[in-house]
């Protein structure tokens, strides 16, 4: 399994100092990741992947989850649509990337893991400690994909 960022917080952290309170707030957020799966839950499924086994609930859309779970390669017409999801999950925000993926239009990913349940277990639990730890971030990096911009 592969980190990316730094190796306490998300990339996607939200603004602001971490007191008690927020740190309170972060590690009960580690406790309840929700999972967008880009491009299908099907295809985790059909590549042997039990989400509900790793700790992760399905989110029915991106404002209802803290994480964007990308599962094997991202066909070129659905990067775009990906970047949109991911922006429009709120902060603090994450994304884990299971077996070879091609997220251009994508932040790095926090955890990258191969595809297979045991990698996405422990990619699961690095990404619990990563939001218990560093869910706020003094300074947290923007995100506005292109296909947002208006013309």
């Amino acid at each position: 399994m592969e980190r990316g960022g730094t190796a306490t917080s998300v990339a996607g952290a939200r603004p602001g100092a971490a007191g008690w309170l927020r740190r309170l707030a972060a590690r009960a957020m580690a406790d309840d990741l929700a999972a967008v799966v880009v491009p299908d839950g099907r295809l985790a499924r059909d590549a042997g992947l039990d989400l509900a086994a790793a700790g992760l609930r399905p989110a029915a859309t991106p404002s209802h989850a803290s994480l964007l779970l990308l599962v094997g390669p991202i066909p070129d017409g659905l990067a775009a649509a990906a970047a949109i999801a991911y922006a429009q999950l709120p902060r603090p925000r994450a994304i884990l990337a299971v077996g070879e993926t091609n997220g251009a239009s994508l932040p790095t990913p926090d955890v990258t893991a191969t595809l297979d349940q045991r990698a996405l277990v422990a990619g699961v639990a690095d990404l619990r400690h990563r939001f218990a730890s560093g869910a706020f971030a003094e300074e947290a990096a923007p995100f506005a994909p292109a296909a947002t911009a208006t013309r």
